[in-house]
């Protein structure tokens, strides 16, 4: 199942009584910034909401000088 930028995965219709799952989610952005989801819980002995955030950074840059480099190759 996948809302906005989070992907939840192995997500069961139905959790036994007295027992519990684990979901795993991914988080995947397209660009930086801040984002949250609601997971929303439904049971016969209440509902619950779990708040998903997660915050996304730009891209690493790399930099680098070409004026320090002498031209010589290393073989291995």
């Amino acid at each position: 199942m996948t809302t906005g930028n989070f992907t939840i995965y192995s997500m069961p219709s139905t959790i036994a009584n007295q027992s519990s799952t684990a979901l795993v989610i991914n988080f995947n952005p397209t660009v930086h910034g801040s984002y949250t989801a609601l997971l929303k819980i439904y049971t016969n002995g209440g509902n619950q909401t779990a708040v998903i955030t997660g915050s996304a950074a730009g891209a690493a840059v790399l930099t680098y000088s070409t004026d320090q480099y002498d031209g010589s190759v290393l073989k291995n």
